[in-house]
């Protein structure tokens, strides 16, 4: 019996060596001017872009009189240039596709009560259908937390993750493969086209939240709860024509969960009168100047709901 295990431990160890060195391998030689690593799976994120940037510029010891957090919605339809003109120092830790399990770590590593007068957490049904493969593939390529990116690989409870892991570590120190020229400053990403022609939104039956995704929120609720951080929830404008019913099911089901934490809603989703053309750049995100008109339009909500604290002084 313990010859038996001797040789499995052996075994084990010998295949977790290989492993490590063929990863190591892939990660670092490049073909055709990427590495390897890229053309074996097609989940892997490449390092860098707006996610790589916004986490390099993000200071968890400043002080942010707003921090933004949720999917594309957060990254691409909060600009803090318009929070600025407020008075109010603004970040936007907004990632493509992220879901609550992914916001959960990135609340926990990196926001408190100290760095953050107000929370604001975008919810878009898109995301709350969502595993969440490919956002813990982005974010734990670019995100600066190690806690972080195994807490969401573990949550994640997908082998594939593994990778994703050891492919972070083996491109540790080396910097990012690509820049997204969209970035700007306080993790913002700007969208200055606009559709060129009108969407047809298909109307369907709701899309159910995963059953995950809603206990990951209220996870990040109770979070700020215990951390004693103001938050509200938000949904920035939809298109006129995209489908209402789902979103109406879609905002009951939020509400079922925010009820117990007495956290504010706002649902600006239809609370508008942009022209779908002008100020969409695709079927749902904003392009600037539906950014910004958005953007005028919450602050003085946010103001009056949450009572944000006075503007941070440097």
């Amino acid at each position: 019996m313990v010859r038996f295990l001797r040789q499995g431990l052996v075994f084990l160890a010998v295949a977790i060596t290989l492993y490590a060195l063929a990863m190591l391998v892939l990660a670092r030689v490049r073909f055709q001017g990427y590495p390897l690593i890229y053309r074996t799976g097609s989940y892997y994120h490449l390092k860098g872009g707006i996610a790589y940037s916004k986490f390099k510029e993000f200071d968890p010891a400043a002080h942010y009189d707003v921090i933004v957090i949720g999917s594309s919605h957060a990254y691409r339809g909060y600009d803090p240039r318009v929070f600025a003109a407020h008075g109010m120092r603004m970040f936007n830790l907004g990632s493509s596709a992220q879901t609550p399990m992914n916001t959960y770590w990135l609340l926990k590593e990196n926001v408190t009560a100290a760095n953050c007068g107000l929370l604001v957490i975008d919810l878009y049904e898109g995301a709350m259908v969502n595993e969440g493969l490919e956002s813990t593939s982005e974010l734990v390529m670019n995100m600066t937390s190690d806690r972080a990116a195994i807490g969401m690989v573990t949550d994640l409870q997908d082998l594939r993750g593994l990778n994703l892991l050891a492919l972070r570590w083996c491109r540790a120190g080396v910097g990012s493969d690509f820049i997204d020229s969209t970035y700007r400053s306080g993790g913002f990403a700007e969208r200055t086209d606009s559709l060129k022609s009108p969407i047809i939104h298909k109307h369907h039956a709701a899309n159910r939240c995963r059953p995950e995704q809603l206990r990951a929120l209220e996870k990040c609720l109770e979070l700020c709860r215990e951390r004693g951080i103001p938050v509200v929830l938000a949904t920035h404008y939809y298109p006129q024509t995209s489908d209402r019913s789902a979103h109406s099911i879609f905002h009951a089901t939020i509400d079922s969960v925010r009820a117990p934490f007495k956290v504010p809603y706002l649902d600006l989703a239809y609370t508008h009168q942009l022209d779908d053309q002008d100020h969409f750049y695709d079927h749902n995100h904003l392009n600037l100047a539906g950014v910004r008109l958005f953007n005028e339009a919450l602050i003085p909500l946010l103001l009056k709901e949450a009572g944000t604290r006075q503007p941070a002084t440097d």
